[in-house]
């Protein structure tokens, strides 16, 4: 029981696996094998318990990552499994993150590249291209507003602000009134009693 690490001690998971390897080629007297079953499960649920707090513990910065919409980085975090979940049975939930993380980050790199051709277009004055460019649903990934509601939000903002933004400078331009008025007139054989008539 000495050769038991404590828990979040430097490389525990290692130790743990080496002991359970060596545990498992030794068989102990008749006598002991009581205390070995117990000492043999204490360290399964060690490895267990490790395995979990390295699942959980990438699950928590993934989820902070994408608070911060940082999905790129959440998608490279879950590529690398480490070796305590790889012989754990969370392995398969692992990878089940990675996917979601890798297709949420392909999904943002897409809605990036759909804001920027829209941002594009109102920089040349057009808001009516820019809303026809982020409503168009097929530029978007399949199942877009189940999938990936963050995005699906953005969009929705983003067409609501350009619109509001195109009325008020329209009802803006409605409202301005003419600084000078400029008439050009041709007239011959005129004096100023003429020129006073036609004003």
């Amino acid at each position: 029981r000495e050769s038991i690490p404590a828990d979040g001690a430097p490389n525990a998971p290692e130790k743990l696996y080496a002991l359970r390897s060596e545990m498992e080629l030794y068989s102990p007297p008749a006598s002991l094998e009581p205390e070995f079953r117990k000492l043999a499960e204490d360290v399964v649920r060690r490895i267990t318990a490790a395995a979990d707090g390295t699942f959980q513990a990438a699950l928590k910065r993934s989820n902070d990552y994408q608070k911060e919409e940082k999905f790129t980085a959440a998608g490279e975090l879950w590529k690398s499994m480490p070796e305590v979940v790889r012989q754990s049975d969370l392995r398969s939930k692992w990878k089940e993150e990675e996917d979601k993380a890798g297709r949420y980050a392909q999904a943002w790199a897409q809605w990036t590249k759909i804001d920027a051709k829209a941002d594009k277009y109102l920089g040349q004055d057009d808001a009516e291209i820019s809303v026809a460019i982020l409503s168009a649903k097929e530029n978007y990934p399949p199942g877009c507003e189940r999938l990936y509601p963050l995005i699906w939000k953005k969009r929705e903002e983003r067409i609501r602000n350009i619109q509001e933004n195109a009325e008020s400078e329209r009802q803006a331009r409605a409202d301005r009134e003419y600084e000078f008025m400029q008439l050009d007139a041709e007239a011959s054989f005129v004096d100023q009693e003429d020129v006073l008539e036609a004003l």
